[in-house]
């Protein structure tokens, strides 16, 4: 197709940052469901230790959301090794 096809439409391109996205939050999720696990830590454990909700912990390890700087910051002065 000769000029402005599909492959161009800004739709597309959304469709094709939100995938890359998502690939990274699945990433992330990953890494935090791995280190909860090495650490032998439950979702409410872990929450209440660094003062946030289990379902906050539910949805980062879900991949529904990552987390906010702020809450990053919290976890990482209790916990130095958390994965991101």
């Amino acid at each position: 197709m000769v000029g402005g096809g599909a492959a161009s439409s800004p739709v597309y391109l959304q469709v094709i940052l939100w995938l890359i996205c998502l690939g990274s939050m699945a990433s992330d999720s990953e890494k935090i469901r791995k280190w909860l696990k090495k650490k032998g830590l439950t979702y409410e454990k872990f929450a209440y230790q660094v003062g946030i909700s289990w379902s906050t912990v539910a949805r980062w390890a879900g991949g529904k959301v990552k987390p906010d700087p702020i809450y990053l910051e919290h976890v990482k002065r209790n916990y130095p090794d958390f994965p991101l």
